[in-house]
Formats: structure tokens, sequence, C-alpha cells
């Protein structure tokens, strides 16, 4: 799975005395995940139960929701197939959950 960092932004001088040396960063608004053919995989088990999923209820949910109902159905099994294998946290194994079920393999996510 390939990870983005944001790069801090430089401010003006004001403005980094103002706030210290904190460092902050930015990130797009929209951002598109690619998923290699590896990541996915290891939902294969769960792959068939995902899609059907998708097909008759996922696709006409709102994007939080859709991610909220294959936690709620499929959480254990994505913890135990993808989380704790690659070390992955929560989120990101929702999202190559989402990508199995949708049968993609990129998409845009929007912050």
């Amino acid at each position: 799975m390939m990870t983005t960092k944001a790069l801090p932004i430089p401010r003006p001088l004001e403005v980094q005395q103002a706030v210290g040396s904190r460092r902050t960063a930015t990130m797009p608004k929209r951002t598109t995940l690619t998923l290699t053919p590896q990541a996915l995989a290891f939902l294969d088990p769960i792959k068939p139960a995902l899609q059907e999923f998708w097909r008759t209820e996922g696709s006409r949910m709102k994007p939080g929701e859709a991610l909220f109902q294959i936690e709620k159905r499929f959480g254990k099994q994505i913890v135990e197939e993808l989380c704790i294998p690659l070390g992955f946290k929560d989120f990101e194994c929702l999202l190559i959950a989402r990508a199995v079920a949708e049968g993609v393999d990129r998409f845009d996510v929007y912050l």
C-alpha cells in the first residue's frame, strides 16, 4: 500500500514566533488511493461476502455509512485477515475492504 506524507508548509516568521516550534501539515482535500494486488488479496476469504454487500446495499449508502456497515458486519474478519498480519490501522483496513467490496483498486477519498 502506497502512503504519502504531507510536508510542512513554510510560514512567515511572525507566524512561526506566534505558534512556537510546532510543525503543522496539510493534506489535499481529495486524495486518490491506489491499492496493490497483494493488499487486496488479503481479503480474498471474505471477498464474495463483501462484494454481495456492496451489490445489494453498500453502493446506495453514503461513504461513511458504507464504511460503518462494513466494520459492523465484517470487522472481526478484517482485523484477523488484514489489520493484524500487516500491522495496519483500522481505518486503513476499512478502506481496503471497501475497495474489495467495490471491486476496484483505486478510489478518491475526500477529506
